[in-house]
């Protein structure tokens, strides 16, 4: 029985605020020789008065207006970085010049993330011909303003949609570090595509981490649940949807991934008695009460839920591999324990037959479900209905 991957509702998508866009006609040549004619004579005065305000709020406005006549924005990153340079000179002093340098990185950072959105409104991301562009225009927006953590998400946000992974969770990582103040929602993120990258011990203890928060999200307990699930650590996995289904019991995806993950714990079980050849008479009560747990789960599911071909798959082998792993300890028990599990064992074959003759009826070319239908017949003694089953189907 595959385990049960919680479907996350994928907060990936791209929130696109709109934007001032700054693009404009092309300026002729002679502007933008202009600008940097006179930046070359502005640096040339700041070698002999490097400390002069006024001199760098000057560099500073023209590194704006040359990045802002420069076609392509992949070319604009150097002006941008030194005029983040130049205003980080001036974040810590009261002088009347920083507002101006605030004025500059706002007006340079709105621009660029407002022609990156502009570019992503322009139709669906994926396999968008200008990513190149919109890549660049938000790359130039986190040089402008590293502490964006709106440039950072919409940063990876382009490059989830696109296929690149690792981009995007570079990115995250980028701003988890370098951000003044991370977000919840950004480390959630994050954690997520760790574990969609397979990188699943790093999206646990992220996901634990934010399990730890104050007012803890139905999503962050959620993705942690699915971590815990690919890891297959499911004591840490039956703990956590115990909870959700606790909390929100009309979601019976929880229920039946709680089911699973009981299945699976219960088969643990059942192998350690088998390694140790020895039936303890708590271990009797741990296995049937166990069984009896997942039994009421899937037969709340039967109540409340369509029964999908997979939901049906699911119960049907939790009922038969069930009874079967059964027989195996029931020889390492006493008479009493013996008889116990013999009474679980054909509660459990009497449940399986319907599912499984149900699903041998709707897709009669699935020799699987034919087979675990012959096998239920068999356990059960009904030896007729195994006979005709194996002349029909020439098994």
């Amino acid at each position: 029985m595959a385990s049960t991957m919680l479907a996350i509702g994928l907060f990936f998508a791209v929130s696109c605020s709109h934007f001032q866009s700054s693009s404009q006609e092309e300026s002729p040549e002679s502007t933008l020789e202009s600008y940097t004619q006179q930046l070359e004579e502005v640096n040339a005065d700041l070698e002999s008065n490097p400390d002069d305000p006024a001199l760098q709020l000057q560099k500073a406005d023209l590194l704006v207006a040359i990045a802002f006549e420069t076609t392509r924005p992949g070319d604009r990153r150097p002006f941008y970085q030194n005029l983040r340079d130049l205003s980080d000179q001036h974040r810590f002093t009261d002088g009347p010049s920083q507002s101006d340098f605030d004025r500059l990185t706002t007006k340079a950072w709105t621009a660029e993330q407002g022609d990156g959105v502009r570019l992503l409104q322009q139709s669906e991301p994926e396999n968008h011909p200008q990513l190149d562009q919109i890549v660049a225009h938000l790359e130039n927006a986190i040089t402008v303003n590293p502490d964006s953590l709106s440039s950072y998400n919409l940063l990876a946000n382009t490059h989830y949609r696109n296929g690149k992974l690792n981009k995007a969770i570079s990115v995250l990582e980028d701003a988890d570090q370098i951000t003044e103040e991370s977000s919840k929602e950004l480390r959630e993120k994050l954690a997520y595509l760790y574990l969609e990258s397979g990188s699943i011990d790093r999206s646990i203890t992220l996901y634990e981490e934010l399990a730890e928060m104050p007012s803890v999200s139905a999503h962050i307990r959620h993705g942690l649940a699915n971590a815990y699930m690919l890891n297959r650590q499911h004591t840490d996995a039956i703990r956590v949807l115990t909870r959700l289904t606790h909390d929100f019991p009309s979601r019976y995806e929880y229920q039946e991934a709680l089911a699973t993950e009981r299945y699976f714990r219960l088969l643990e079980e059942i192998d350690g008695i088998v390694s140790r050849q020895e039936l303890t008479d708590e271990d009797l009560s741990l296995v049937i009460s166990t069984a009896e747990e997942i039994d009421g789960l899937f037969a709340t599911l039967k109540e409340n839920v369509p029964s999908s071909e997979e939901t049906l798959l699911r119960s049907g082998a939790f009922y038969k591999n069930t009874a079967q792993r059964l027989t195996e300890i029931s020889s390492l028990g006493s008479e009493d324990q013996t008889g116990e599990l013999q009474v679980t064992r054909e509660d459990l074959l009497v449940k399986a037959l319907p599912i499984w003759e149900k699903l041998t009826e709707n897709h009669s070319e699935n020799m699987d479900y034919v087979r675990n239908l012959y096998i239920v017949y068999t356990e059960l003694e009904m030896d007729e209905e195994a006979e005709s089953l194996q002349r029909s189907f020439n098994l």
